[in-house]
């Protein structure tokens, strides 16, 4: 499918249904045009090399899947490469890529995403905003991506203290099968986050010629709060390596805690089986041998023996 915006220096932005309309603007240089493809076909794909005029190496690369945000310059245009993250817990992002022109924004994508469509709705609603130029539609592209990603990043500050909740209460499968999965959401949305700032920072220095001087002051802000979200990124996961380790160390002393039990209940039973054992070996002359009552009297002394032993072993704090 693919959906235009066009609007002239100074006028109200109006939507462009016609192919050969497309063609006839984005080759006009004159005004912003803005020229999205979702889920297009082949033929619609075409659009990028035969009437956008892209390099054939950018538009394969669109059709694929980058796994990093990525900005190549091809000299009359800029290739960058963002990731949307739909969701976290588990993480799911979509990618756009974004080509950028003096006088044209073409994006792409594979999936409907929700900023986008955010964007298009924005751009219909204020005149002004495409009378800025598509580097002022990118700014506002880049600037939805990143509340988008204060907004996940909060989600998992909430998934991360629930999970430390339930690892004081109990250091069980359930809280590690928790760890690691939060573990891989944070890493996959590090991955996805930390190289726009680079990005960013190109944009916002003037290296970009498509660039204006008055939208580079926007990528500055933007940038401000992708490094924001990477902060965070980087606290969650020193914050999940200290959650890691407080699982060990619990899983540690509830062993030593099990082995310090087992260990006292094998001495009183070895003791008590030591008594028993003697008056097994058939033996003449052991106390009470003969005795009618020398059953229960060996019973006794088994248990006081074993009582005994407890007491102690609780007197020395040992359980």
């Amino acid at each position: 499918m693919i959906r235009a915006l066009y609007a002239p220096k100074d006028g109200a932005p109006r939507r462009v249904d016609d192919r050969a309309e497309i063609e006839r603007l984005f080759k006009a240089r004159e005004g912003c045009l803005w020229v999205d493809l979702e889920a297009p076909t082949k033929d619609e794909q075409a659009i990028l090399t035969s009437v956008c005029g892209l390099h054939e190496l950018a538009v394969e690369q669109c059709a694929g899947h980058a796994a990093h945000p990525r900005l190549a310059d091809f000299g009359g245009y800029v290739y960058v490469v963002v990731h949307a993250v739909g969701s976290v817990l588990p993480l799911k992002s979509t990618e756009i890529d974004v080509f950028l022109t003096p006088h044209a924004l073409v994006t792409y994508r594979e999936e409907p995403v929700g900023l986008v469509e955010d964007l298009r709705r924005r751009a219909e609603a204020v005149p002004a905003l495409m009378g800025r130029g598509p580097d002022r539609l990118l700014a506002e592209l880049l600037d939805l991506l990143a509340e988008e990603y204060l907004e996940r990043a909060e989600l998992l500050d909430t998934a991360l203290d629930q999970v430390e909740d339930k690892l004081f209460k109990q250091a069980g499968r359930p809280a590690l099968r928790d760890i690691f999965h939060l573990k891989k959401d944070i890493l996959g949305f590090r991955r996805r986050v930390g190289p726009l700032r680079e990005i960013l920072h190109r944009l916002s220095r003037g290296d970009i010629p498509s660039v204006t001087d008055e939208e580079r002051v926007l990528f500055r802000d933007v940038h401000d709060r992708v490094y924001r979200v990477t902060e965070m990124l980087e606290t969650f996961r020193d914050v999940l390596v200290g959650a890691m380790e407080v699982y060990l160390t619990m899983l540690s002393h509830r062993t030593n805690e099990i082995v310090r039990v087992l260990t006292v209940f094998s001495i009183i039973l070895m003791s008590t089986s030591l008594i028993a054992g003697i008056y097994g070996m058939n033996v003449e002359g052991l106390p009470m041998a003969g005795h009618p009552l020398g059953f229960w009297g060996l019973v006794a002394v088994m248990v006081g023996l074993g009582v005994g032993l407890l007491a102690y072993f609780r007197h020395r704090r040992w359980i």
